[in-house]
């Protein structure tokens, strides 16, 4: 007998994924699943663009065959010059796919028999026409156009012409030859009319060869995306009866020649604001540039107007490089000043940040723009102005803040010892009559919020300037970069134990920081006497007002001398009229 013997197995539990490891596997299978699908997706998008590009060539390919079994007169432009019938554009379907045919056809002077305009002069320059196909799918993404060329010339000797050329050169700002730009070029003064669309070569030419004659009737517009435009003009029009670049003439055998200058588009964003670098929304401006398209009258080239919007913002957009001057035309408000100072030049393709400090309209007023011979706007020069029962001085590129009210909660706190209420735009100490000596009573205002940290804190003044024999005013200040503080109150030397108990001159410690308090004392050591203070002005230069420029708002009419002077420079003297209205004097200093 067999006996078999039985032998257990124990089976050992597996430990499982964690969730972390469900994860990471997760991930990783995302990543791979990701990176396949997209590999897929973008070798079908290859596959689709190329198949899309061997349907644009042979759908060429065959118009090409088409056009080179025309007769050598019929190769041209429906329309156009050489005239032909070749559309200029058109839709064609190939295989499913439609594509847009763009045709241009050009008469080419060979030079082997010399060239028109040369000595000696070819009398019968189109030797032979240049074809050009160029196709592109509106409807296919990312499609890049697809172009061909052929060449076509008479089967019989070339015989002279009574027609003539014109040339057209188009170059940037810098005299750089612009390849590619559009021309369109029209003439509705011969039959059949001629309207011709083509392109500068890499030498910045469109040669058009044995055209018709013509005088004063080829209306040229050069183009090219993201750049400016130039233009021909219709001598003898109302609106430009004498433009500086009249439609062209074609004479016989001759070559007419036009040149045309543009460049990539810039943009100026202008900003409205106060003083504190707040909004000033809606303001109306006149901008023109300084280019003319006529002469005799001179008609400009750029003259439009426009207003910032509700946030004080305008965006001046596809602006040709050339100088441009802004002018406030807002019933509302005068302009104050500017940064940079205007006219404003600007290059091609650039962007410029244009602020305009804005003060409320007044009847007469007088913006003094005060320059080195650099044209570079001189800070600091104190310009002063003076009539008969009227003077008025004041520091380029410097403002101020006067506090003249006290009442309500115009004021952060007090001891107690100090009236406010009493009689609006007065500070004295309480007790009508009898006052507090024993004290030095004080009171602080509220934060001022000067707009920005860019900010230098020039100097303090008060009025009256003097007080009552056994009174005094003093003042403390503290600068902040937060409304609420901490505030530390000092003197002249920077600790809390000096007080500026005349008008001065701040120093640099307050500098850079936004928010500024200031703490009046009052003392008086005469029960029967109050000292009292009538306004406080704090003056100041920031990054929202503008450097080299004052402004003197509400002034009488009549004619000023002013004086504008500066440590280092010639003294500047002139007399200046001032009616209504809003004006400007510029002052160039050595």
């Amino acid at each position: 007998m067999i006996f078999l013997k039985a032998k257990s197995y124990k089976l050992k539990a597996s430990p499982g994924f964690s969730l972390i490891e469900i994860i990471i596997t997760f991930t990783i299978f995302l990543i791979l699943a990701g990176g396949i699908y997209f590999s897929y997706a973008n070798m079908l998008e290859v596959i689709s663009h190329t198949r899309t590009r061997t349907l644009a060539i042979t759908l060429l390919n065959k118009q090409i065959e088409y056009i080179r079994n025309l007769k050598f007169d019929d190769v041209g432009i429906v329309g156009g010059y050489p005239v032909g019938l070749i559309p200029a554009t058109q839709t064609l379907a190939y295989e499913g796919q439609q594509f847009s045919i763009a045709a241009f056809v050009r008469n080419i002077d060979d030079p082997f028999d010399g060239k028109t305009g040369s000595s000696p002069n070819d009398t019968a320059p189109a030797d032979y026409r240049l074809v050009e196909l160029q196709a592109t799918c509106p409807t296919c993404y990312n499609f890049a156009p697809v172009s061909i060329t052929t060449l076509a010339a008479p089967q019989n000797l070339e015989s002279s012409t009574k027609n003539g050329s014109l040339f057209i050169r188009v170059f940037d700002a810098n005299g750089q030859m612009i390849n590619n730009a559009d021309v369109l070029v029209k003439n509705t003064s011969v039959s059949p009319n001629i309207t011709i669309n083509d392109a500068t070569g890499n030498d910045g030419y469109l040669r058009l060869i044995d055209i018709p004659t013509s005088t004063s009737a080829y209306q040229v517009t050069v183009s090219k995306t993201g750049y400016s435009s130039s233009k021909t003009y219709l001598p003898g029009d109302s609106a430009n009866p004498n433009p500086s670049q009249p439609h062209a003439t074609v004479a016989s055998q001759q070559v007419s020649g036009l040149s045309f200058s543009i460049d990539r588009l810039s943009e100026i964003d202008v900003r409205t604001q106060d003083q504190y670098c707040s909004a000033v929304p809606s303001v109306d401006f006149s901008q023109k540039g300084a280019k003319l398209i006529g002469i005799g009258p001179n008609v400009l080239k750029y003259n439009k107007t426009f207003s910032t919007d509700s946030s004080g913002l305008a965006y001046r957009t596809g602006l040709e490089w050339d100088t441009y001057s802004f002018v406030g035309s807002d019933t509302g408000f005068d302009v104050a000043g500017s940064n940079p100072l205007v006219p404003l030049s600007i290059n091609p393709n650039t962007t410029t940040s244009l602020k305009f400090l804005m003060e409320p309209v007044s009847t007469s007023s007088l913006l003094v723009t005060v320059t080195g011979t650099d044209g570079l706007p001189v800070a600091n020069a104190n310009a002063s102005i003076v009539k008969s029962g009227f003077s008025e001085s004041k520091n380029t590129g410097e403002k101020s803040m006067t506090k003249t009210n006290w009442q309500g909660t115009s004021y952060t706190s007090q001891d107690g010892n100090v009236e406010t209420e009493a009689v609006a735009g007065q500070l004295t100490l309480t007790g009508g009559g009898v006052y507090p000596t024993s004290t030095n009573s004080y009171l602080i205002s509220e934060t001022l919020d000067f707009g920005t940290a860019s900010i230098s804190y020039n100097s303090l003044t008060w009025s009256p300037a003097s007080s009552p024999s056994n009174t005094t005013i003093k003042f403390q200040l503290a600068s902040s970069n937060n409304s609420t503080g901490p505030f530390s109150f000092t003197g002249p030397d920077g600790t809390s134990s000096s007080y500026y108990a005349v008008s001065s001159t701040l120093p640099t410690t307050y500098n850079n920081k936004q928010y500024l308090q200031y703490k009046v004392f009052l003392n008086t050591t005469d029960e029967s006497v109050t000292p009292t203070l009538n306004d406080l002005t704090i003056y100041f230069s920031s990054s929202c007002i503008p450097t080299g420029q004052v402004f003197f708002s509400g002034i009488p009419s009549g004619t000023y001398a002013l004086t504008v002077s500066k440590a280092g420079y010639n003294t500047a003297t002139s007399s200046v009229s001032v009616g209504t209205g809003w004006q400007e004097v510029k002052v160039v200093m050595q």
